[in-house]
């Protein structure tokens, strides 16, 4: 290995150190009451080193909730190559949604937050392209399912896949930071809960029915 890889190989490596001595912080102290001075205090660093990896806090809460993103990618990802049906994959998706919402509810919460993070980014960040491309990937895997669909004739021909794609990806992706929210509310009842789930089920089988031949 040469020197010139060498450097970046722990460029990176510092990189992933830092976030995740982030996550320890925000996960435990919350992203509003946590400071880079918590950051670069538990990732052992001096806070002028932070700097040099990312340009603002919002940038490092950005990365975080792009892990989430790519984990969330990676389960829809395994439902997409499955043998079955294309119609029972398209089912199968708002599950894998409450899946990670239950594993993961960490990168959850973090995903609340999303957009607000991407809106406090440079526009050239490399972390703003990342989240990008993630979340294009993952409409494109829905858009796939949705295709094979109509060449199976499960699926209506006359389906936009393009924008159904956007449909049901904006109901998952909405659906996991109300999750997120009414989790941390101590008075929410786990019969409301339950009561949002079947609401959020209802709709997102409706659609399925509405282009099912």
């Amino acid at each position: 290995m040469g020197i010139k890889e060498r450097k970046e190989r722990e460029k990176q490596q510092r990189r992933i150190d830092i976030v995740d001595a982030a996550e320890e912080v925000f996960f435990s102290k919350g992203y509003e009451n946590s400071t880079m001075d918590d950051i670069a205090a538990k990732a052992e660093l001096a806070k002028g080193t932070l700097y040099l990896y990312f340009n603002t806090k919002s940038e490092i809460c950005l990365s975080i909730a792009v892990r989430g993103l790519m984990l969330f990618r990676e389960l829809i990802e395994e439902t997409a190559n499955k043998g079955a049906k294309s119609i029972d994959k398209l089912s199968e998706l708002l599950q894998v949604c409450l899946n990670f919402q239950k594993k993961h509810p960490n990168y959850t919460k973090a995903l609340i937050r999303f957009r607000d993070f991407i809106e406090q980014c440079r526009e050239n960040s490399e972390m703003l392209n990342l989240a990008h491309s993630e979340n294009d990937q993952i409409i494109s895997m829905i858009m796939r399912i949705i295709r094979n669909g109509i060449n199976e004739k499960s699926l209506n021909a006359d389906t936009d896949a393009d924008k159904l794609a956007m449909a049901l990806w904006g109901q998952m992706s909405g659906f996991l930071p109300k999750q997120a929210f009414e989790h941390s509310q101590n008075n929410h009842s786990s019969e409301e809960e339950a009561s949002t789930v079947e609401h959020v089920d209802y709709l997102y089988r409706l659609i399925i029915r509405g282009i099912t031949c």
